[in-house]
């Protein structure tokens, strides 16, 4: 992502980059440091979001599983990113795409229209290794995807054989698409060891 950063963030024109993969991949990890870089060395004017349902580290901050945080607003959907964006932001960072709405598309190309850059961050998959679907809509993150500039793909490690992962695998029998949670309810896995819980 860097070598990205370093040749276009003055660029005149706007772009859309995703930080994807399973969870513990250190999504968050990459978009915090590149909010940081691009606000504390490309002077660039930077504002994050973040959906209201992700509470596991605190509020009004973006926050890794190993401690980085960035200022962020809460908001419930697009709509509330509109609502709020500072007409100054050059780089808009979002968190947890996965849990908006499907207006974020167009959200982004606009955005990208008018030259403004933006970093998402996000599942690509659910736990059934599904496209994670957008709230209450057929379009998912892969509908998002086809539109990225700069996918940033990630991968962890699976928690039995220590391969690489693509997958996040649920520990908790939950039928609940959204179930936001940590190592509480969920590792990585590769595909010989994900599996679905049994929900009966």
């Amino acid at each position: 992502m860097e070598e990205v950063l370093d040749h276009v963030l003055r660029s005149h024109r706007g772009w859309i980059a995703l930080v994807y993969g399973p969870m513990f991949a250190k999504k968050s990890t990459v978009l915090i440091d590149e909010l940081h870089r691009a606000e504390t060395h490309a002077k660039l004017n930077v504002q994050a979001f973040k959906p209201v349902i992700d509470n596991r580290y605190g509020n009004r901050y973006i926050v890794s599983h190993d401690g980085l945080k960035f200022p962020a607003t809460e908001v419930k959907g697009t709509s509330g990113i509109v609502a709020k964006l500072d007409s100054a932001v050059e780089v808009i960072g979002i968190s947890e795409s996965q849990f908006f709405d499907p207006e974020l598309i167009d959200f982004c190309l606009e955005q990208r229209q008018y030259g403004r850059k933006i970093i998402l961050e996000g599942l690509l998959t659910d736990f059934r290794k599904k496209p994670f679907p957008f709230k209450g809509s057929r379009k998912t993150m892969t509908d998002l995807l086809v539109h990225v500039d700069f996918p940033i793909p990630r991968i962890a490690f699976c928690y039995s054989c220590g391969e690489p992962a693509m997958y996040t695998m649920r520990t908790v029998a939950s039928k609940a698409q959204v179930l936001v949670g940590g190592k509480d309810a969920y590792v990585a896995a590769c595909y010989k060891h994900h599996q679905i819980p049994k929900l009966d």
